[in-house]
């Protein structure tokens, strides 16, 4: 500690300070009057800049508060700090140093400079994000429709024991390896589950060879990413819960959005498809004849559909029951009630070319009808995603322009309820509008 003292006689040192300044190795200058303290205080400076080890040894525990007071003779305590007790290392033992203080220890300059805060646990945590996420991507992208003919080669006088060997290495992937303990455990606990049955549904009608358990645990894994993004935006227990959930329910979204897609374009091409039955019947064709006629000039997804049901009768399936089980499998009204007009037709007879024929009118007639009322409702569907995403857009700006404006909405708990009311209030009002514009036909 060094001191000033400010009296005319420059060789008068205050008791007090000079106890001060031996007790603590440092010392006490006095000076005669306010010009001579430039000069003190720079070569104070220079001696100041020389690092200095304080140390007090205490009884408090390791890590505890410890408040350190330095006093001036018997004035009192003019200065306190707190701070946290260590233990220190040992030394060599000896009488004069039984302790060894512990160096400072200068930090590493490190490769690449990484912000602080959660956009610096962002940075770190998108590589491994993104890992998962394509290798999810890539394992769902590789199935593809079910090879019928693969499948059966390898009971057939063409399969050899190397083809089949090869083929199994090639479905034995990395990827597949690693997964196929977790596919197992899903399948024990959740193979007869309504979940399961309605992946295996949509897996059907999307014509995509995936195992309910494969969707699941891609489920998990995007899952897992979004939780992962929550919590490096600094959302907390709050926000790992959201990113969970959006992200883990991606891979159904997927399979729901591709199995839609099929089923609309499948009804699209219903009109044409029964017209053209019904132009080979009139040509004299049978129905069968006239099914494979219409399977060699229809495009996907119908040929793939009415292929399988022939795949079925020649195996053995009566044509009403395969008909019936495609009409179950694409979960389409129109083709439900055209397969049971074939049915009854086919029990109780009649002309089978006009009664398709009648049925593609009536389905077009339908179709028609459907896009009308869909063109009226758009504008009640447009305010209902408007109403949604609106307040979550002026959010996401006003987070991005003023962070500290958005603070107490975000890390507060009155904010959080705020948060809770208004996210109720949009999907209230979501499903509100959704219903006024979903019209039967």
């Amino acid at each position: 500690v060094f001191s000033v003292s400010m009296t005319s006689d420059a060789d008068e040192h205050p008791k007090a300070l000079e106890q001060l300044g031996n007790g603590t190795g440092g010392m006490v200058r006095t000076v005669a009057d306010d010009g001579d303290l430039g000069q003190l205080f720079s070569e104070l400076g220079r001696r100041i800049l020389q690092p200095y080890w304080i140390e007090y040894r205490s009884n408090a525990t390791n890590r505890s508060s410890v408040d350190f007071g330095v006093a001036a003779g018997s004035g009192g305590i003019d200065a306190t700090r707190t701070f946290r007790a260590a233990i220190q290392a040992r030394g060599d033992g000896t009488p004069g140093n039984p302790y060894v203080a512990p160096r400072a220890s200068k930090p590493a300059s490190p490769v690449v400079e990484l912000p602080d805060g959660s956009f610096g646990l962002l940075i770190v945590a998108l590589p491994f994000g993104l890992t998962i996420f394509f290798l999810t991507w890539m394992f769902l992208r590789k199935r593809s429709t079910p090879d019928v003919l693969a499948r059966v080669a390898r009971y057939t006088a063409q399969a050899t024991s190397d083809s089949i060997a090869r083929r199994d290495e090639d479905r034995g992937t990395l990827l597949r390896r690693l997964a196929a303990p977790f596919l197992g455990i899903s399948e024990s606990f959740m193979g007869r589950s309504a979940f399961f049955g309605k992946i295996t549904f949509r897996a059907e009608q999307a014509a995509i060879a995936i195992k309910p358990s494969e969707l699941f645990i891609a489920m998990i894994a995007m899952g897992f990413v979004g939780g992962l993004f929550g919590l490096a935006f600094g959302f907390g227990v709050l926000g790992a819960v959201g990113g969970l959930v959006v992200f883990g329910s991606i891979p159904n979204l997927w399979l729901k959005r591709k199995a839609k897609k099929r089923r609309k374009a499948f009804e699209d091409q219903l009109p044409d498809v029964l017209q053209s039955i019904s132009s080979s019947l009139n040509a004299g064709h049978s129905f069968n004849q006239a099914l494979n006629a219409m399977i060699k000039d229809s495009p996907a997804p119908t040929c793939d559909e009415f292929q399988r049901v022939m795949t079925e009768a020649r195996l053995g399936m009566p044509t009403e029951d395969a008909l019936q089980h495609m009409a179950d499998r694409m979960g389409s009204a129109d083709f439900d009630f055209a397969v049971t007009t074939v049915n009854i037709q086919r029990t109780v007879g009649g002309s089978l070319a006009d009664i398709l024929e009648m049925v593609g009118d009536t389905v077009r007639n339908r179709q028609q009808f459907r896009k009308k009322v869909k063109a009226l409702t758009s504008m009640g569907q447009m305010s209902a995603y408007v109403l949604l995403a609106m307040p979550i857009f002026i959010g996401l700006v006003l987070g991005f322009m003023s962070p500290t404006y958005m603070k107490p909405l975000l890390f507060t708990t009155i904010g959080h309820m705020m948060l809770a009311a208004g996210a109720f209030s949009m999907i209230l009002g979501y499903v509100t509008c959704m219903k006024i514009v979903n019209v039967k036909v």
